[in-house]
């Protein structure tokens, strides 16, 4: 049996993998609704391009080789799901996640939900177990937040 790929997800894989190869390309940029939301473990969820690429400037301060690659994707309709591999070097060690990002995408093809999903505990423990990337880590903004989550119902 063979499936017809979606020309909206090939798109968008293919921008999410130049994305990712040139951590500065905004390859993914045109694909993303202008409201997007953008949710992911370690970052607080970033509401729009702007507010993302704040983000990801932030990120590059502490782990300015972070890549990744795409291992496999698959989708129907309005979702899709990309599996890849994010690696960085931290404190002189190479830490390697897998992570899958599913992408929520309205009727004209643009992206206006992306979740991320991955274990940031090897990045942790990187970080926790090398004094020489901490005040780089902090400086970065990805330092935890001590406020509660928006819409949490506590005040």
């Amino acid at each position: 049996m063979t499936t017809e790929r979606d020309p909206v997800h090939e798109r968008i894989v293919e921008a999410f993998a130049a994305g990712w190869a040139d951590i500065d390309s905004r390859a993914l940029d045109d694909l993303m609704a202008d409201e997007v939301v953008l949710v992911q473990p370690m970052i607080p969820t970033c509401h729009g391009k702007r507010q993302w690429w704040a983000r990801v400037e932030a990120l590059q301060t502490f782990a300015a080789d972070l890549r990744s690659d795409v291992l496999s994707w698959s989708g129907a309709a309005s979702r899709l799901y990309i599996e890849h591999r994010l690696s960085a070097v931290i404190g002189g060690r190479t830490v390697v996640i897998d992570a899958v990002d599913s992408f929520e995408i309205d009727d004209a093809g643009r992206i206006v939900r992306r979740t991320a999903y991955f274990d940031p505990a090897r990045l942790m423990w990187a970080v926790l177990t090398t004094p020489s990337v901490w005040v780089r880590w902090w400086r970065s903004g990805l330092r935890p937040s001590f406020a509660p989550p928006a819409g949490n119902g506590v005040r």
